[in-house]
């Protein structure tokens, strides 16, 4: 992303954004949330973290089409195995 800037976000307003693509998977408004705007100051990418690990990626491409991803980050948890 080189050349973009990247701005904090309200995360009440990156909520929307993510909602209106399809985003569900959470009621409340992201925690925290950045985006990245290109040299022409369109918003390019959203990236927002939530409470119970979930993390979200909206990426916007230039004909306004995009995706969005999430990931839910979770403890690992080590298992003894043998005997």
């Amino acid at each position: 992303m080189k050349g973009w800037d990247r701005r904090a976000l309200k995360p009440e307003a990156a909520g929307q954004v993510l909602r209106d693509v399809g985003f569900d998977r959470a009621i409340d408004d992201p925690e925290a949330a950045h985006g990245h705007f290109d040299r022409q100051g369109r918003l390019r990418r959203v990236h927002a973290r939530y409470r119970g690990g979930w993390r979200v990626t909206l990426k916007i491409k230039a004909d306004g089409s995009g995706d969005v991803s999430w990931v839910r980050k979770v403890k690992v948890v080590r298992i003894e195995v043998g005997g």
